[in-house]
């Protein structure tokens, strides 16, 4: 498939995505630098990749339907209602009456560190009996985070469904590794090496990508990744952009000037708008600007879900100034 033009131009209806994966209620400092062991005040976010994922491409414009599991909790209808205020379709969102959400507790040490408390959470139990071929039929294309795979063996059941679903009715497959060491286990990188093979979409961090491969260069580790099946690889470098790689492409996407306050679920943001700008005809530049500047909007904000997330209005502004800088600049 020509990924530059996936629909023509007069097509004007909404991209259409199914995303799949978990739930949780995230707990992060009001003050960013406070750590875990230290006193101070938390706040708590409607949080989770593939409901980052969900909200933000369904902010950009998007028709999009998520596949979770959540409780009866207090914390667990505190997050339904925040997804569907997005507009999100729950209609996919079943309900386990024994268990709760899970939680997410987040420290910026460095680098991100998580706490999490869901074994045995809703989330973890979503299996193959809960994604329904007629539903996911309906979509473009389906999108998970592949640290889905290392939650539970149900989950990573019903992940690989939704991938034979898809590729038996010739929708497109978007995966962000969103790899998380807290929950890797001894073959965690092997299965996902197999599964990326069903990819036709792949959006690792550059620490994400040299991980996977084994390699010491972007470049090479975008090589590796197109020859395990992708047709579209784009590399988020973090403050420094994206590189965009198909078969006989390289993008270079400059960074957008920011200074960040809170990344977690960047990633979630940049997977879902360059989906929905290619979905929407975009080229890959474009594609992979749009979502470089969601990215880096979302960064500017502490929170995902109901805190942070960019709207569609809020990007195409952002571009259209950054526009009209660089052309003054010329």
């Amino acid at each position: 498939m020509n990924y530059l033009k996936i629909r023509q131009p007069e097509d004007r209806r909404p991209a259409r995505i199914c995303a799949i994966g978990e739930l949780l209620l995230e707990l992060l400092p009001e003050t960013p630098e406070v750590l875990f062991e230290e006193y101070g005040r938390m706040i708590k976010s409607p949080s989770g990749a593939a409901g980052i994922f969900a909200c933000a491409a369904a902010s950009l414009g998007a028709e999009v339907s998520l596949i979770c599991r959540l409780g009866t909790d207090g914390f667990s209808r505190f997050v339904h209602k925040a997804v569907e205020q997005y507009g999100v379709d729950t209609s996919q969102v079943t309900i386990d009456q024994q268990r709760q959400i899970g939680l997410a507790f987040v420290e910026h040490n460095r680098r991100r560190n998580f706490i999490y408390y869901r074994k045995d959470s809703a989330g973890s139990t979503l299996g193959p009996e809960h994604v329904s071929a007629e539903h996911v039929s309906k979509y473009q294309a389906v999108h998970f985070p592949a640290m889905l795979l290392d939650i539970s063996a149900s989950m990573r059941d019903a992940c690989l469904r939704l991938v034979n679903i898809s590729k038996e009715r010739g929708l497109l497959v978007s995966i962000d590794p969103n790899i998380r060491r807290e929950l890797s286990r001894n073959n965690s990188v092997d299965v996902l090496r197999q599964v990326l093979r069903q990819a036709d979409i792949l959006t690792p961090s550059e620490e994400e990508a040299l991980y996977i491969t084994g390699k010491t260069t972007v470049d090479e580790a975008a090589a590796a990744l197109l020859t395990l099946g992708p047709q579209v690889v784009a590399v988020t470098c973090g403050v420094q952009g994206a590189v965009v790689y198909s078969a006989d492409t390289k993008v270079v996407i400059p960074e957008y000037p920011v200074t960040p306050l809170d990344n977690v679920g960047a990633g979630d943001v940049f997977a879902a708008a360059f989906l929905v700008g290619l979905l929407e005809g975009k080229s890959l530049a474009e594609a992979g600007n749009f979502a470089n500047t969601a990215a880096a909007l979302k960064v500017r904000k502490q929170g995902g879900i109901g805190r942070g997330l960019p709207t569609r209005l809020e990007v195409e502004q952002a571009l259209a100034q950054a526009a009209a800088e660089q052309a003054m600049s010329q």
